[in-house]
């Protein structure tokens, strides 16, 4: 994992290292680099194209939804640099823009008015003519070699958008940065977030846990932990047998992988009783529903996926919108990477749970794993 300075301001040099080193991309990486840089600018567009359409509708942060959107755009831009073998100094340099040690002109601050207009950028100008350039010039980078001159012409129009929004490149790149090492750095178990470490044994998700889930006559799953009961009997309450009554499975993967699950707290009521505050907000009423939200939401995407069987990763528009659902409560400071391996880890077990209608799922928090194990000769 690479170090993050704790400087507030993200060095270009810093950033390029982050992009570059999670990027997968290997097979026809530049040509895959460009086709993905055309759709986020595309996404750029579809932005001010609602916030037109819809004023005050689409998102009650507008701002950060165009930073986050630029972010996307300078990773494709950063690793098509990089591809190229080329400097994204030269590229800054040619607009000289280059100020002492890395910190740009856009980087640390909001430049005032005048000073863009010295450096040709119109503070003023018309937004969606300005997007407009920037789709064109995109266009030639996916049409022809990328070359110095012609990146810097495309990231020339992007600060001219930039500078009329207010929006620095440091915040671009900042907030970039986040977002991407959230997906893909795996950082060590030991500087994951854990949310109950501080209470006693009966108000603490257990280190390790096993539930016996066992499928009857009837069509209902039963559950058992430590030979008693938990739960209610459950069936799939659909027309289609697709396995949800198993459900509680993902439940039990959030708590061990995420060591979160407002649901499995309270099956097992090892709710945080201790703390008012924590025992409503992220043990009560609504956080269940939270959770089960996210549990059913996945459900939904992975059943036209045939349940992830033979995927090695999740999509990141899924894993954003969930920590969108999420956000508020103490679950949205796991990085998406970490749910990404809760909702793998899960569906692999459910698969096999769905399949022989019972077994006994091992929950093991230090490790944060979830395994199946069958139940011979019951």
């Amino acid at each position: 994992m690479i170090e993050k300075k704790a400087s507030t301001i993200m060095l270009i040099s810093d950033y390029q290292a982050v992009a570059v080193s999670t990027s997968k991309i290997s097979e026809n990486r530049l040509d895959v680099l460009r086709i993905g840089l055309f759709g986020e600018v595309g996404s750029l567009m579809a932005t001010y194209k609602k916030l037109k359409r819809e004023p005050g509708v689409i998102s009650p942060d507008r701002r950060h939804e165009k930073i986050e959107e630029l972010g996307d755009i300078f990773w494709y831009l950063i690793n098509i640099v990089d591809a190229c073998d080329l400097k994204f100094h030269s590229l800054i340099s040619e607009l000289e823009l280059l100020l002492d040690k890395e910190v740009y002109l856009l980087a640390g601050y909001k430049p005032t008015a005048p000073l863009l207009r010295a450096y040709g950028l119109d503070v003023n100008g018309d937004k969606f003519e300005t997007l407009k350039v920037i789709g064109e010039k995109c266009s030639k980078i996916l049409t022809e070699t990328p070359s110095t001159s012609l990146l810097t012409d495309f990231l020339f129009s992007l600060l001219q958008l930039m500078a009329s929004e207010g929006i620095s490149l440091n915040e671009v790149l900042v907030m970039n940065e986040k977002k991407i090492s959230s997906r893909y750095s795996n950082s060590s178990i030991k500087d994951l977030p854990t949310f109950d470490q501080a209470f006693s044994d009966d108000e603490r998700i257990p280190e390790v846990f096993e539930i016996v889930i066992k499928e009857r006559g009837d069509g209902r799953t039963y559950m058992r932990m430590n030979n008693v009961v938990i739960g209610d009997p459950l069936s799939d309450n659909n027309k289609e047998d697709d396995g949800y009554r198993f459900h509680d499975v993902f439940h039990f993967s959030y708590a061990a992988i995420l060591h979160w699950s407002p649901t499995f707290r309270s099956l097992i009521k090892h709710k945080r009783k201790s703390k008012k505050e924590i025992d409503e907000a992220e043990d009560g009423g609504r956080a269940g529903v939270i959770d089960e939200g996210v549990a059913a939401f996945v459900f939904s995407h992975a059943k036209l996926v045939n349940f992830f069987e033979g995927h090695d990763s999740v999509s990141t528009d899924l894993l954003k919108s969930i920590h969108r659902f999420v956000s508020g409560y103490e679950v949205a400071e796991c990085p998406l990477w970490l749910w990404e391996r809760a909702i793998l880890d899960g569906f692999a077990v459910f698969r096999q749970l769905r399949s022989a209608r019972q077994g006994c799922i091992i929950g093991n928090r230090k490790n944060r794993t979830i395994e199946y194990r069958a139940l011979g000769g019951e």
